[in-house]
């Protein structure tokens, strides 16, 4: 028969297993065998070939398509209609669309049928799941079956397709409810835009399967499951304004189940990963291995995503970059055991962390290193960005800062800070505690000098409650030895408004510090070890601090002809008995001001100090020869005004020696600190009241006198808040300190008032006065007496 059309003979079909024909056009070459006897049953055989195209199926009633357009052949071994077999050779499809809708049969079919191989090419195939009500199209499918029963339906099978530009290849066995994928590989399947995941979270936005393989099961039509790799590529993760992209991302699965979406791990490998930060931060080339040694970690995919179970990641790393900076971050191993809920809104971590031989570097030199760290965390969300932390402790961490030609200090030689400080702690992080060991913070100063550097080694920090959206105020104490000899102690409080707190060094050696004193002062350190004490304070975005120096044994010598000041000369006359110098230096400046250099505010301020140490006369190096002759002038304690007796300072001896030309006056200044102490402390709490008074005009004289005694004391006025103000008046007395500095301003105005008085009555000129002060405590003249005086010599210039 040729070009028979199955519509005509159409109510003779009778439908198998619920399969009902609706059209179709055959071909067929066939063998028919009839034969009937009154004593046995009749026999109804046939055999041959069809050949058929435009076929349409349905499952029942044209309840749900099978096939539609399909055109193919039929190699019919055999057919016997009383004994309801069918057994064929072979089923070809070569055109067509198959539906599948992997629904079981209502009726049992009387046939039993045996197929011995069904094959399609380059068919459709449109796979319907019931569970998630979708179809989806599988596009030039190759299927081959083998052995198939209807009555015992088990068989091997084999499915090459295309899905959205993905290829998929099954091999396996089929029994009732029960498929086994022997081999399942997939490559080039786009998961997000093929809706195969119907409720994949939204923060997924792509992700592309480069290759799955492995194997599998199917059961009761529902039940999927899978172990094996599997290789993705472009995926990317979107939260709001933060951005992660995987180029490869590599899964060692050891079990995936549908549904459920249930995913266990062995390992996960992210290759050429990249994190963008409000379009501010990109991290790239993140490299990165995650798997836990002991027991396999599990996930599973719903819009609220949750993992909690230990993970460990190694060979972590990374490259920063933009125009002006970029470093490499490398860590061997990170220990975690969090709590992880993502939502379409928010992620919420938790739990510890541990990470081991941490490293940051560029193409020059490490940038951070630290041996082992631990963190535990108590929560960190992005939206708001908040971190709170319990603690985190470490060791052998290594930092270097690094100030360049441009004036400017680079923590880890990269990120300028300088624009950024504000003396305020970043409000989105939290800290109980924070405690670093053995570590080390290395300083570069290339503006000072190419590579100039210094250490401050066997750090031990310690940090309580970093004050944020969670705590006012915190403690931080720092301990260490500069250069590895020169131990230092910071000790302050840091709070969401001001920082304040005290650093100590003790027996700093100075010579090391050499190329600043010849770039500032123009003078080379020989010798010198120093004590200080830093007290500061940071307060809206300003910075105040005070060095108060105790130096020893300086020796400085000229490095420069042009020398602001001679400190050979100056610091001898500073020295107190015990050859000590005492220096307090007030520095303050714009912590967020980038053209706000504080070392060199240090250093003019120094200069200032030394200039106003000493009058420096223009012939100040000439050669001259005192004589035995001396007059004294007295002065009140801690008084610079002379105690004039008669008209005149001068004697009629010295008024006629001073008539000579070459003859000069040589003026001294003693001091006695028992009876000049006590003044200039009062001077100094005067001077401390008035200034308060103007920069605090809206308090009361009581509380002018308690601000001051708490920032002096550092602690609040605790006397049983006590108003007396004789009482607290007396408490910032006991505190305050009178320097030699100070001892030495008074010695030193006292000879100038001399010279200032013989100028102005005795009508002297000034170059006929030389001021020397060698031991301003001592005066070599007379004893017995108090050195509350000056000292005139006449003198002879050679």
């Amino acid at each position: 028969m040729k070009q028979l059309n199955l519509l005509d003979i159409l109510p003779y079909i009778p439908p198998l297993q619920n399969v009902s024909l609706s059209k179709g056009v055959v071909n067929c070459q066939i063998k028919i065998l009839f034969t009937t006897s009154k004593r046995e049953k009749p026999d109804f055989k046939i055999s041959g070939q069809v050949y058929f195209w435009n076929l349409e199926l349905f499952y029942r009633q044209k309840e749900k398509p099978l096939l539609k357009n399909g055109s193919g052949s039929l190699f019919i071994q055999n057919i016997d209609l009383f004994e309801k077999k069918i057994q064929l050779n072979s089923l070809n499809l070569v055109a067509g669309q198959i539906y599948y809708p992997l629904l079981p049969p209502l009726k049992k079919n009387p046939f039993q049928i045996k197929i011995n191989k069904i094959q399609t090419r380059s068919i459709d195939i449109n796979l319907y799941f019931p569970l998630q009500d979708h179809s989806y199209l599988f596009t030039k499918s190759n299927i081959l079956l083998k052995n198939y029963e209807n009555q015992n339906p088990q068989f091997f099978y084999e499915v090459a397709a295309n899905y959205y530009a993905g290829q998929v290849q099954l091999t396996g066995f089929f029994k009732p409810k029960d498929i086994r994928i022997d081999l399942l590989q997939i490559n080039n399947f786009n998961l997000t835009q093929s809706n195969f995941f119907k409720s994949y979270p939204p923060y997924l936005k792509n992700l592309i399967v480069s290759e799955i393989k492995g194997k599998g099961t199917f059961k009761n039509n529902k039940d999927f499951t899978f172990m094996g790799m599997v290789d993705f590529s472009d995926l990317r993760l979107q939260f709001k304004n933060n951005q992660f992209v995987c180029d490869q991302l590599k899964l060692s699965i050891l079990e995936y189940q549908l549904p459920g979406q249930k995913l266990t791990l062995d390992q996960i490998v992210c290759l050429n990963g990249h994190y963008q930060f409000k379009n501010q931060i990109m991290i790239n080339n993140i490299q990165i291995i995650v798997q836990n040694e002991n027991q396999p970690f599990n996930l599973t995919f719903q819009p609220d995503f949750e993992l909690k179970q230990p993970i460990q990641l190694k060979n972590i790393q990374a490259n920063y970059s933009d125009p002006a900076k970029s470093f490499s971050i490398k860590a061997e191993k990170i220990n975690l055991d969090p709590q992880i809920n993502i939502t379409k809104d928010n992620i919420l971590m938790k739990g510890q962390a541990n990470l081991a031989d941490c490293l940051i570097y560029n193409q020059y030199a490490s940038l951070f290193q630290i041996d082992q760290a631990s963190f535990d965390i108590e929560r960190i969300t992005f939206n708001p960005l908040q971190i709170s932390i319990l603690s985190i402790t470490g060791n052998q961490l290594f930092i270097p800062i690094e100030r360049r030609a441009d004036k400017k200090i680079y923590f880890l030689t990269m990120f300028s800070p300088q624009n950024q400080l504000s003396g305020q702690p970043f409000s989105f992080l939290s800290i109980d505690s924070l405690k670093l060991t053995d570590s080390q913070l290395t300083f570069i100063d290339h503006f000072i000098q190419h590579n100039y550097t210094t250490t401050l080694d066997d750090l031990q920090l310690v940090v309580k409650n970093y004050p944020s959206f969670v705590y006012p105020t915190g403690t931080i104490e720092l301990t260490g030895n500069i250069n590895q000899k020169s131990p230092f102690q910071l000790e302050g409080n840091i709070g969401k408004r001001e920082t304040k707190g005290m650093i100590k060094i003790e027996d700093l050696y100075l010579q090391p510090f050499s190329p600043y004193s010849q770039f500032f002062l123009k003078h080379q350190v020989l010798n010198g070890r120093m004590e200080l004490e830093l007290p500061f304070t940071i307060a809206q975005n300003e910075l105040d601090l005070l060095f108060k120096m105790k130096m020893y044994q300086m020796k400085f010598i000229k490095s420069q002809k042009k020398a602001p000041v001679n400190l050979e000369k100056v610091l001898p006359l500073l020295k107190d008995e015990l050859g000590t110098v005492y220096l307090d230096i007030p520095v303050q400046g714009e912590l967020n001001n980038p053209d706000v250099e504080f070392l060199k505010i240090f250093f003019d301020l120094f200069i200032n100090i030394m200039n106003k140490a000493v009058d420096v006369i223009a012939h100040d190096e000439e050669k001259i020869t005192t004589d035995k002759d001396y007059q004294i002038v007295y002065f009140n304690p801690g008084q610079s005004i002379p105690l004039i007796n008669r008209n005149s300072l001068l004697n009629q001896e010295f008024i006629e020696r001073l008539e000579k030309k070459n003859i000069y006056l040589v003026l001294s200044g003693f001091v006695d600190k028992k009876l000049d102490e006590p003044i200039l402390k009062n001077a100094k709490y005067s001077t401390l009241v008035s200034e308060y008074k103007e920069n605090f005009p809206d308090l009361s004289d009581i509380e002018i006198l308690k601000t001051i005694y708490q920032n002096l004391a550092k602690i609040s006025w605790l006397e049983s808040d006590s108003d007396n103000q004789a009482e607290i008046k007396k408490a910032i007395l006991l505190m305050l300190r009178i320097t030699n500095q100070d001892f030495q301003f008074l010695a030193l105005q006292r000879a100038k008032a001399i010279k200032d008085y013989l100028v102005e009555h005795e009508k002297l000129q000034p170059s006929r006065f030389f001021i020397k002060q060698d031991n301003i405590y001592e005066n070599p003249y007379m004893s017995g007496i108090s050195n509350t005086i000056g000292i005139m010599l006449t003198a002879e210039k050679k």
